[in-house]
């Protein structure tokens, strides 16, 4: 599956544990939307529904000079094109959320060893190359109950975003361009999720393609980055390790096998939340 979809998070993951996620939607995936099939190349130019509704209430990201807007719109931005019809308000979101990408400098813990192996260092400018290598352009559409961000199979190296997802915190948007990425490229099945388990522990997961049977798939790598944020980013603010950490818990979690648990918590380590264990390998799941 290649749609990031999370429920709405905010200021509330301050004070809810990751057992709180088991509320909101979730539903299962339209059928256009799907790991990426075929070549870039092949397919024609395709802009999505229009008709991109106003901006969601939430704190306005600081103004730009128009000068910098419009050298994004015409040249796209860390080698990433921007589609025009992107509004300015996401836009101008889009490029602080990449501008802040970039910005991550590393403490002296070092990355792990998927991190390293996936990212590189956790550095901004590894990250945006992780980013370039897959994302040749991000667009937007308007509402759809179905995702906040996802990959067509139509673009295998575009993301398409909706207003959904800047309803997110910082982090959880980043998230989300780390996710998608995993599932764009040239090859079909790429890094596909699976149906989450019918006993999972989260009922709203029951029955979804928002799991995966790999450490390395769209969860992992977001798992890994986020873990890797929380203990790793040297110029990171509170609030972001706090949400990475939140974050990273429920991700983490999706990862079904107990092979890939077991290379993933080797990888970052365990965690618990409450006195609560996480990870499917281990005991009292």
């Amino acid at each position: 599956m290649t749609i990031h979809k999370r429920y709405a998070l905010g200021a509330a993951l301050a004070v809810i544990a990751a057992a709180a996620y088991a509320g909101g939607f979730r539903r299962d995936i339209p059928a256009d939307l799907r790991d990426a099939p075929r070549a870039y190349e092949e397919l024609p130019n395709y802009s999505g529904p229009s008709g991109i509704p106003p901006p969601l209430p939430s704190p306005a990201p600081p103004s730009f000079p128009a000068e910098r807007l419009a050298e994004a719109r015409r040249h796209g931005a860390y080698g990433i094109a921007i589609n025009s019809g992107v509004p300015d308000y996401y836009l101008r979101t889009l490029l602080l959320d990449l501008d802040f990408l970039g910005d991550i400098r590393p403490n002296n813990a070092g990355p792990t060893r998927l991190h390293a192996k996936i990212f590189g260092q956790v550095h901004g400018a590894d990250y945006l190359r992780y980013l370039k290598a897959g994302v040749r352009e991000i667009r937007m559409e308007g509402d759809n109950e179905e995702f906040m961000a996802g990959v067509y199979d139509r673009q295998p190296s575009v993301i398409v975003l909706t207003p959904k997802l800047f309803l997110e915190p910082e982090i959880g948007r980043i998230a989300s361009y780390i996710h998608e990425n995993r599932h764009t490229g040239k090859l079909k099945g790429s890094w596909a999720h699976v149906k989450c388990p019918d006993d999972f522990k989260i009922k709203a997961y029951r029955g979804k393609f928002i799991c995966d049977n790999t450490v390395l798939g769209a969860y992992g790598a977001e798992c890994i980055m986020l873990k890797n944020i929380h203990k790793g980013c040297a110029n990171c603010g509170g609030k972001i390790r706090m949400d990475a950490e939140l974050y990273f818990q429920d991700t983490c979690d999706r990862i079904l096998t107990t092979e890939a648990q077991t290379a993933l918590w080797e990888d970052i380590g365990r965690y618990s939340v409450n006195g609560n264990s996480y990870g499917s390998f281990m005991p009292g799941r």
